[in-house]
């Protein structure tokens, strides 16, 4: 079996997992003080610097060759700040809804990417989801539910709650098929830098003007920043930047599911939050969902 047909979906897997290690820096960062604006953006300032040394690097040991050099960075610019904008704007319509809304129905909101991705795909590439495709998001959807806590427990709404969900749940799918058509001939990580810095751009301009000449910078909000930078900002747009273009929108959507079994778990690791065994039920039917159109590829 070609080893490389196995690493595209891993990478996009590996992405999904970088983001469920999010929710518990934020929260860790909250404890500290520091709002939302505060912690959004230094995640995309640190992800730009992570990503800005790797650039470096890479173009110091003088392997960095994109396959369309003779194509200016201007003419990229538009797409690369479309893509950036989406990207920051899943984080933005998620912690929204977070501040209206219970956590546990924000999450089952932000999941309705699954079903999104996939008619996304669709509507794309003008072709009906496979069976398996189907089964997966009904599976992964049934263990969303049960995972996020949100059965048994009294709900309240807010239109605006609901509304910034289901917008952070169609702006992941939007990033996620973005990841797999913008510019795929251009270096994975100097497309990653740029997509980042047209999202940080984004944020100071419409967001945070305010974030560089207040002294935040500066402060110790960059321990909580580094590790956002890190996991929200830099590894997952390059592991999407890489595996997203080989593989379906609605298979990057699938396996992009695993960031609430990781978030559970590392809340119950560093948080030593209690999960019921509801919760862990609808973790295994996560994992279920994710792995089930692969078992059945290999299986035929």
């Amino acid at each position: 079996m070609n080893l490389k047909l196995l690493l595209y979906p891993l990478l996009v897997l590996l992405g999904g997992c970088c983001y469920g290690i999010l929710a518990t820096i934020v929260k860790l960062a909250y404890e500290k003080g520091y709002t939302f604006s505060d912690v959004v953006m230094s995640q995309y300032f640190s992800g730009w610097i992570f990503l800005g040394i790797l650039c470096a690097v890479i173009a110091i040991v003088g392997r960095r060759r994109d396959a369309r050099s003779s194509v200016k960075l201007s003419r990229r610019i538009p797409i690369l700040l479309i893509t950036g904008a989406v990207t920051c704007s899943v984080c933005l319509f998620y912690y929204l809804s977070l501040e209206s809304l219970p956590a546990s129905v924000a999450i089952v909101l932000l999941f309705q990417f699954t079903w999104i991705g996939v008619l996304l795909d669709c509507l794309i590439e003008w072709k009906l989801p496979s069976k398996s495709s189907i089964v997966a998001v009904l599976i992964l959807l049934a263990g969303t539910v049960l995972a996020s806590g949100i059965i048994g427990n009294a709900i309240s709404f807010t239109i605006v709650g609901v509304c910034a969900g289901l917008l952070s749940a169609l702006c992941y799918a939007v990033f996620i098929f973005l990841s797999g058509r913008v510019e795929p001939q251009m270096h994975p990580v100097n497309r990653s830098f740029w997509i980042v810095t047209c999202a940080l751009f984004v944020l100071l301009c419409v967001f945070s003007p305010e974030y560089f000449t207040s002294g935040l910078v500066v402060s110790d909000i960059w321990v909580y920043g580094a590790a956002l930078g890190l996991f929200g900002a830099c590894l997952p747009v390059l592991f999407y930047a890489v595996g997203a273009p080989k593989i379906s929108t609605g298979t990057a959507t699938i396996l992009g599911s695993a960031e609430l079994p990781v978030a559970i778990i590392t809340s119950v690791v560093v948080l030593h939050e209690a999960v019921s065994w509801v919760q862990w039920a609808g973790v295994l039917c996560i994992f279920a969902g994710i792995a089930y159109p692969h078992l059945r590829s290999a299986k035929q």
